[in-house]
């Protein structure tokens, strides 16, 4: 696959209380969940962004943010200035209940798009996209303003919108951002 995955896992949790990335969740850490999904979607260049190593992980696939303390602009610029791909597909640790189908299909739709992310019941999933490299360059400029939104910068892409519904192994819960530990009481 010509597109790289970069999971986002350097967020402090601090509505959830402890490291989102290392939570179980029917078993497994939702960075494993999640690490599993993609590869079942047929993605070879897999890397988790945020800090140096993770257990069970190989510490070549870990990425430390480039810049510190910006959030998730800061991984997603992480991910823009490490790819040797054109585009890079980007997930958040926190999306337990994710597949190997929905992701492949949202792949599938949008791998020819430039930027790309998608829709649930008509609200933006920023952290579940496709990013072209070109994007590091508007990332660069808020991340210098100190403009940390995710959707200042997604509005700033005139990025496509893919439908969640519309997609291949897409149910209710699919795309659950998990925030707090309620949110797992789905």
């Amino acid at each position: 696959m010509e597109i790289s995955a970069y999971i986002l896992a350097g967020g402090k949790s601090s509505r959830f209380g402890s490291d989102k990335a290392q939570h179980v969740v029917d078993g497994d850490t939702m960075l494993d969940r999640i690490y599993r999904a993609i590869a079942a979607a047929g993605f070879n260049a897999i890397y988790v962004i945020g800090r140096s190593e993770f257990p069970d992980l190989d510490p070549k696939s870990c990425i430390k943010d480039k810049v510190s303390e910006k959030g998730p602009l800061g991984g997603i610029y992480t991910a823009l200035s490490h790819t040797t791909s054109d585009r890079v597909f980007v997930i958040s640790c926190d999306l337990p209940y994710v597949s190997s189908d929905l992701i492949q299909s949202f792949v599938d739709k949008g791998k020819m798009l430039q930027h790309v992310i998608v829709s649930v019941e008509g609200r933006l999933q920023p952290l579940f996209g496709i990013f072209h490299k070109d994007g590091a360059r508007k990332l660069e400029e808020l991340i210098e303003l100190n403009e940390l939104k995710v959707m200042r910068f997604i509005e700033s892409l005139d990025a496509e919108i893919i439908d969640a519904s519309t997609l291949k192994g897409y149910t209710k819960t699919s795309l659950t951002n998990v925030n707090t530990q309620q949110d797992l009481l789905i």
